[in-house]
């Protein structure tokens, strides 16, 4: 096996590590391989490693090559940083993917929690009380993995505005249920392919 760290951003001490394996030889019936790249969660503070190479490993077993993408964090977690890096990962994986044996149809990403980022927006002037809350897979931009989206399951946003009085579903996610909590507003998304939008009005 073949394994590298390799800086894409020096300054903000982003890094990819890569872990390939062989091809051919014992391997006779095997010319290229899919891979993984992953991206440990950690709330953008840190990049945990029980989600980096524990999961490369259980990956590897599996035959597939892995990629472990460390990005934005701390100080330099602003938008769109992250998002920056993990597209400059899939560029360099799919510019590398001859080499690296890699089949260039099943590179997949791990569904970790920094490939989900929500936005809040107050809807209708300062004080209104309405929040559009959206969420985004980011799995499913310009440079989305090239076998499909993975999907990011059992998603919990807590909205601290108010207390809760209504709601509805802008767009997608028909499963996600929007409901009053001690904190303000609890929605619940068992399963989010790609893009979701809900409309929570709020009373002081």
């Amino acid at each position: 096996m073949k394994y590298e760290t390799i800086t894409l951003n020096e300054e903000r001490n982003v890094t990819l590590t890569s872990f390939i394996l062989p091809v051919g030889g014992e391997f006779r019936n095997i010319s290229k391989r899919p891979a993984i790249l992953i991206l440990p969660g950690g709330g953008y503070g840190m990049c945990s490693e029980r989600e980096a190479e524990p999961v490369a490993m259980a990956y590897l077993a599996a035959g597939y090559d892995a990629f472990i993408l460390r990005y934005s964090v701390n100080q330099h977690r602003q938008w769109p940083n992250p998002l920056d890096d993990y597209e400059q990962a899939m560029s360099y994986i799919r510019e590398h993917a001859k080499e690296w044996h890699i089949l260039p149809d099943k590179v997949v990403t791990t569904n970790a929690p920094a490939s989900v980022h929500v936005t809040v927006i107050e809807v209708g002037g300062k004080g209104s009380g309405k929040y559009m809350v959206s969420l985004v897979n980011a799995t499913g931009t310009t440079y989305r993995p090239i076998h499909e989206i993975v999907p990011v399951h059992n998603i919990c946003v807590e909205l601290h505005e108010g207390t809760y009085t209504d709601s509805r579903i802008l767009f997608g996610e028909e499963g996600a249920a929007i409901a009053p909590s001690e904190g303000g507003t609890l929605i619940t998304i068992p399963v989010l392919e790609e893009f979701a939008s809900f409309l929570v009005e709020t009373k002081k």
